[in-house]
């Protein structure tokens, strides 16, 4: 069974956020790993707010989590950007799977 989940969100403040959320069907691995993301829409202008992927291999677990929060919820006397990414193994957001090259990144 697969499921995919999206919602769009207006908070009426002229900001709108997309949430998806992918459970692929058989079993989840490299090339077929779950995936949850949070975009900010401003327009034609979208800011991803948060990517989360797992995935797996017979011998171990693989995962990416990359945060970036909007500017407006940082304190902008302190902090002008922030962005977190975490990852083990390899992965490639455009293709939204793992590639074979493993690395571990904060």
């Amino acid at each position: 069974m697969e499921a995919q989940i999206n919602v769009s969100i207006n908070t009426g403040d002229n900001k709108k956020y997309d949430i998806s959320l992918g459970i692929p069907s058989g079993d989840i691995n490299d090339t077929n790993p779950c995936n949850f993301f949070v975009q900010e829409s401003n327009g034609d202008v979208l800011s991803e707010l948060l990517n989360v992927a797992v995935g797996a291999k017979t011998d171990k677990q693989h995962f990416y989590v990359n945060v970036a929060p909007p500017k407006s919820i940082l304190p902008a006397d302190t902090i002008e950007n922030l962005s977190i990414m975490l990852e083990e193994g390899k992965y490639d957001p455009t293709k939204k799977q793992f590639t074979t090259n493993k690395q571990t990144t904060l």
